[in-house]
């Protein structure tokens, strides 16, 4: 790729981004749908409580990497399944 071509990348990558809001419902569809809540999440990632899947389910946040994988492992699906990406448009 030329210089031209590059930048023109990162102009594109710049407007991606994890929609915490999105991704959060789908972690609470994908679990309701498994029959797991989030107590359940929270004891089986190794959380002493509910509060960070809480925070994950209303888009306050989102899990990292590590708890992203082990969501995908646990429901047997693609992690690309889990995060949901919006771009900003212009």
């Amino acid at each position: 790729m030329n210089m031209k071509e590059l930048m023109k990348k990162q102009t594109e990558l710049d407007s991606i981004f994890i929609d915490n809001a999105a991704t959060g419902k789908k972690i609470r569809s994908l679990c309701k749908n498994s029959g797991i809540n989030c107590s359940d999440l929270a004891e089986i990632l190794g959380f002493t409580g509910q509060q960070a899947i809480y925070n994950w389910t209303e888009g306050k946040s989102k899990p990292n990497l590590d708890n992203i994988m082990k969501i995908s492992y646990l429901l047997g699906i693609d992690v690309r399944e889990i995060v949901q990406i919006s771009s900003v448009t212009a």
